[in-house]
């Protein structure tokens, strides 16, 4: 089917029901008029893959112009396969979907579910441990969870056939009485009959976007699960795994085969380790770690943190169970917990996964392009979590790990660690003193990251083995980095843990970035939520636009008027569009006094003296009482908590984290500095600004 579509944005409801009526196997469609900033998901239905060439936007803005290829994910076709240019005789191959089990957990008899549990956990407590394995237990506590849920859990089959949801039996009619009258004015060629014919097609067109629309409002409106199903599935372009080219360059198109090759290509990306030049040493200045317990109740709470809308693994127990029969099943799996680690011995099962391949970038047709997400056992998570915690305590307890290492840690973030780069390379400059740094970006970190030296390593600072360095993954690529009054460097700017450096540690190009990235977010807004009411074009923007103009943002808080501006501008955009009101002589700043929205560089200073507070109490790790000096002598305008300000002689310096918030924190009442907890500190804040 080829069809010329003049801004198919402004169709998507047509080309649904044209699509659902039709059902072609491939669509070209002309003048499309979409832009890169567009996703194929806004506009074409999820089984549709979509090749697409849009023609860059004028000096207006606007896109004209553009083609693209859909064709139907059952076909058994691929994005990058050929278009043959003759006419064959032949039918495509249709990849139907196996139909699934789901369990109507709304229907479920808890009672009776939590009676069995009671029965499984009491059936454990008078086993002897010592005369079965981890495995074994495993095994029969599985078996049994499974009997349980069919016995008390009713279960439907679904298919993955898919309707239009707002199609009902009035654009149904509409549609039929349109066909109607086009095949008639066709067969008589009348002008009133054409005239007739191009009055229905008016009208269909205006019932199915009014219908489109209201579906979007009424979906939106019924609850946050929907809101949020709906916007990731209009911004999930992904579509299953395409036609993969193998290592000699041939096409693999079978699932079984792609599912090799992909597993293939994950494997060969770990790390074979040589243990024959494992260095050694013999002694520990550190304690072995306790005995790792694990007991009920701690169990018990764990499994009540469950997420329940979690996928399960491949032992098939989903979350909801384990967190609502958690009182009852906790003595069971603790019982399974302490004999695997009293073994060493992990179930069969727990050492499975569901692996799903993951599109990262580059072309879709290599395999290597691609990593893997593994979806594991939810039990054996919760023990994960048991022994993380208590390897964590012991190594926080002992200060093994480096101050410098924030990610992946209780009191720190990435933010705390631009915050303390950037106050490093600031004061450099500040001093006149030259930094050289080297950032290096490493190739798929987690996936060559070599185990057994790994484990060495944990068992060196945990127990009494030999202690190991622990070699790094191969860098894919290095950057030199220089902050200094001279610099050979050809690279002025830097990307790093998402913001980008610049070598003068201006902030110009961060903010076009940020700004153009919260552009792009509201204008996705705007194209799929415009009929939405108020309340949900508002929740709209607060969490898919405003966040990524605030993100750590008290490294980088703009202090010039051209870079405030231009991300307020964003907002002021964004409260036309919640307020649907775009009348040049309607006052933006009334809009947004009468929304209670406060500006974007209100918020991002009450997000530094928040940052300020909860290091200076303890909650974030940067060291604010070394590297600051306090007060010796208050007077009637400081108070207890101040600190003397910092003396600067260049603005990359005065207008960083520290010295610039200290002086917002000394001017703050006693009474608000002296509160400990940071979410009520942060509100005695936004009420005394």
């Amino acid at each position: 089917m080829v069809l010329n579509f003049q801004s198919v944005n402004n169709k998507i409801a047509e080309l649904a029901i044209c699509l659902d009526n039709h059902k072609p196997d491939v669509l070209i469609g002309t003048e499309s008029w979409l832009s890169p900033g567009v996703s194929n998901s806004e506009i074409f239905p999820p089984d549709y893959s979509v090749i697409r060439k849009d023609r860059p936007p004028n000096e207006k803005g606007q896109s004209h112009g553009g083609i693209f290829i859909a064709h139907h994910s059952a076909a058994g076709m691929s994005d990058h396969d050929g278009i043959p240019l003759i006419n064959i005789d032949t039918k495509p191959k249709i990849n139907k979907s196996k139909p699934r089990k789901v369990f109507q957990f709304f229907k479920a008899d808890w009672s009776n579910i939590k009676q069995d549990l009671t029965e499984i956990s009491s059936d454990f407590s008078d086993i002897i441990p010592d005369l079965v394995s981890a495995d074994e237990l495993w095994v029969d506590f599985k078996n049994r969870i499974q009997e349980t849920m069919e016995k008390n859990i009713p279960s439907r089959v679904v298919s993955s056939g898919k309707k239009i949801p707002w199609v009902d039996y009035e654009v149904k009619r509409a549609l039929r009485h349109k066909q109607n009258a086009y095949n008639k004015a066709r067969a008589t060629d009348s002008s009133e009959h054409w005239e007739i014919f191009k009055s229905l097609r008016k009208h269909v067109n205006r019932l199915t976007r009014s219908k489109y629309r209201r579906y979007i409002r009424d979906v939106c409106a019924e609850s946050n699960k929907k809101f949020w199903s709906l916007i990731k599935s209009l911004k999930n372009d992904s579509f299953g795994i395409p036609t993969l080219k193998s290592v000699v360059g041939c096409n693999i198109t079978e699932n079984k085969e792609k599912a090799e090759v992909m597993n293939d290509q994950f494997q060969s990306v770990f790390t074979q380790e040589n243990m024959n030049n494992v260095p050694s040493i013999t002694s520990t200045q550190f304690p072995p770690m306790p005995d790792i317990d694990i007991s009920t109740d701690g169990v018990t709470k764990l499994l009540l943190d469950l997420d329940m809308t979690k996928a399960t693994g491949p032992d098939e127990i989903p979350a909801r169970i384990l967190k609502m029969g958690a009182a009852e099943i906790a003595p069971a799996l603790t019982t399974i917990f302490r004999r695997s680690l009293e073994t060493g011995i992990l179930p069969d099962d727990w050492r499975c996964a569901n692996i799903s391949p993951i599109f990262k970038k580059g072309d879709r047709t290599t395999p290597a392009n691609y990593r893997p997400v593994s979806l594991t056992s939810i039990s054996c998570k919760v023990m994960e979590h048991v022994i993380f915690s208590s390897i964590m305590r012991h190594l926080n307890q002992f200060n093994i790990l480096t101050d410098q290492q924030h990610g992946f840690r209780q009191n720190r973030s990435r933010e705390s660690q631009l915050i303390l780069t950037i106050h490093d390379f600031a004061l450099s400059l500040d001093s006149k003193q030259q930094t050289d740094v080297i950032i290096m970006d490493f190739s798929k970190a987690f996936d060559v990251v070599p185990h057994n030296r790994l484990m060495l390593k944990l068992d060196h600072y945990t127990r009494t083995y030999p202690r190991l360095d622990l070699r790094l993954p191969n860098a894919k690529k290095a950057e030199g980095c220089h902050w200094g009054e001279n610099s050979d460097w050809e690279t002025n700017s830097h990307t790093y843990l998402g913001a980008e450096i610049a070598n003068d540690l201006k902030w110009n190009k961060h903010i076009n970035n940020i700004a153009a990235k919260g552009n792009r977010a509201l204008g996705f807004v705007k194209r799929n939520l415009r009929s939405c009411t108020e309340d949900i074009k508002q929740l709209a923007y607060q969490s898919l636009v405003r966040p990524s103009l605030e993100y750590s943002s008290s490294v980088w808080d703009p202090y010039t008027a051209e870079k405030i501006y231009q991300l307020e501008a964003v907002q002021r955009r964004a409260i036309r569009f919640v307020k649907n009101n775009y009348d040049k002589r309607a006052s933006v700043t009334e809009m947004l006094k009468n929304s209670n929205w406060s500006s974007l560089q209100q918020r991002r200073k009450i997000a530094r003296l928040s940052t300020f507070q909860k290091a200076y109490q303890g909650y974030l790790s940067i060291p604010i009482r070394t590297l600051l000096r306090p007060v010796t002598r208050t007077t009637r305008r400081s108070h207890s908590k101040a600190f003397i300000e910092v003396q600067t002689t260049k603005d990359c310096y005065k207008h960083s984290f520290l010295p610039r918030t200290l002086k917002e924190w000394n001017s703050l009442p006693e009474e608000i500095v002296n509160i400990e907890d940071p979410k009520q500190f942060k509100t005695q804040v936004i009420n005394y600004q």
